[in-house]
């Protein structure tokens, strides 16, 4: 199945009209419907591709010639919901896609454009996995525990076959378009940081442990750690309304006491940390380089 989602991705990626094998109008509210599938190893599946086929389009928007429809809808109200809905829904499945979706939307919208020296996106590769040696890792059937997002972003470094030699990139846009989008985006995804800080207030009050070989230990859970990847994503913008949306929601002092209610979730300390690298190397919403 993924080995379709990839096709899919490829044949949807059509630099000229010409070249269009799908309609690519109203597709991504249908691929956002995949992830209110629940349960099931099918419905994994589906949301994992639906955040592969997605970043793989965000990853070669330069290319597209419908590269303005793609981000217009992709920054649309009603997809900014769906995503932040689904990632503050009672259900686990599906948190992982969307926080990654949303992630990479806010990447290539606001970081990645505001910074040439910026890493892109991994994208698909041309070539099919290398012959695995003795005693390497199946990097193809790992467990459910790593989560989307270790199937959504590759483990090599190769990246897709190039545009067209004769190509010139449909992708121009204004400044201040660009720049009006990206403030309309931050403006959107911050009116929603009182479900973070709400979220947070639940994780510091649940009292479920994990058994550990030195001991019981509070439980964190896969949804915080996420989420808390968003906003390190959301602060790198340097946007103000992001800012303004941590003081007022007082997440920061939320978070580090997280971080020290959880003394041996390394990943979750790692994430924290990097939330607040990116916060104190801010002045005034401007990133220091």
């Amino acid at each position: 199945l993924r080995s379709l989602a990839e096709l899919f991705a490829r044949l949807l990626c059509a630099e000229q009209p010409s070249q269009v094998v799908f309609a690519t109008d109203d597709w991504v509210s249908r691929l956002l419907q995949q992830l209110e599938a629940e349960g099931g190893e099918t419905s994994f599946d589906a949301q994992e591709h639906v955040a592969l086929i997605i970043l793989e389009l965000l990853s070669q928007k330069e290319s597209l010639f419908f590269s303005d429809d793609l981000m217009r809808h992709l920054t649309t109200d009603n997809v900014v919901k769906a995503l932040v809905d689904r990632i503050f829904s009672s259900a686990q499945s599906g948190v992982s896609a969307a926080t990654t979706i949303l992630s990479n939307i806010v990447f290539h919208t606001s970081v990645g454009t505001s910074s040439a020296n910026m890493p892109s996106t991994p994208t698909l590769s041309p070539l099919s996995p290398p012959s695995m040696l003795v005693g390497e890792d199946d990097v193809v059937n790992m467990g459910v525990d790593e989560g989307p997002l270790a199937e959504v972003v590759p483990r090599r470094s190769v990246r897709s076959p190039p545009p067209s030699p004769h190509f010139k990139s449909a992708f121009v846009d204004s400044p201040e378009r660009l720049n009006g989008r990206s403030a309309a985006l931050m403006r959107d995804i911050s009116s929603h940081f009182s479900k973070i800080r709400s979220l947070i207030d639940a994780s510091l009050s649940q009292t479920a442990t994990l058994s550990m070989p030195i001991g019981s230990v509070p439980a964190a859970g896969v949804t915080i750690l996420e989420v808390i990847n968003l906003v390190t994503m959301l602060a790198k913008t340097g946007c103000d309304d992001i800012f303004d949306a941590l003081l007022r929601e007082q997440l920061l002092p939320r978070c580090l006491e997280i971080f020290f209610r959880h003394p041996w979730s390394s990943l979750l300390h790692n994430a924290i940390r990097s939330l607040l690298s990116e916060v104190l190397s801010s002045t005034d919403g401007v990133r220091l380089e």
